[in-house]
This record gives C-alpha cells, sequence and structure tokens, in this order.
C-alpha cells in the first residue's frame, strides 16, 4: 500500500495516484507494526523528524491491522504535527 503526505496529513493512496513521494507498507502485520516505529514515515517520506504525530501513527497501525484481520475499520489516515 502507498502513503502519501497530503497537506497535514499522510493517507493512503490505494489508487496509486496521488502526485508526491509516497512510503510503501505491506499488507502484513510484521510491516505495519515495523512502520508504526518513531520515525519511519518521516525517513519514508523525507519528511521533517518529528512531523508525524506518533499517537496518530499507532491510531493509524490499529486501524490497519484491525483491516487486516477484516474487521471494521475506520480509515487509517495519519494527521501530521
Amino acid at each position: 500500500m502507498r502513503v502519501v503526505l497530503r497537506g497535514n496529513a499522510l493517507v493512503l493512496d490505494e489508487q496509486q495516484a496521488l502526485p508526491g513521494r509516497g512510503g510503501y507498507v505491506h499488507r502484513s502485520v510484521d510491516c505495519a507494526s515495523k512502520m508504526a516505529q518513531p520515525g519511519r514515515w518521516e525517513r519514508a517520506l523525507r519528511a521533517a523528524s518529528g512531523s508525524v504525530d506518533a499517537a496518530e501513527v499507532r491510531r493509524v497501525t490499529q486501524a490497519f491491522l484491525q483491516q487486516l484481520s477484516g474487521g471494521e475499520g475506520e480509515s487509517p489516515t495519519v494527521v501530521a504535527s
């Protein structure tokens, strides 16, 4: 799955058509867990250090993992600080 920085938010780019630098995460629990670690999204998107709020990354990771398990989760979106 491709993720891009749009304005002040990280959004899933399921169609892989949004402009800008994208980061990728596999549809797996292992990969999603790694991307929840501090600084991973900043490095992947070449964003300023600390520009992505850790609490929001955790929230999105939980929603993403819930989708992987077949649950009804909210749409994964991370709001940058």
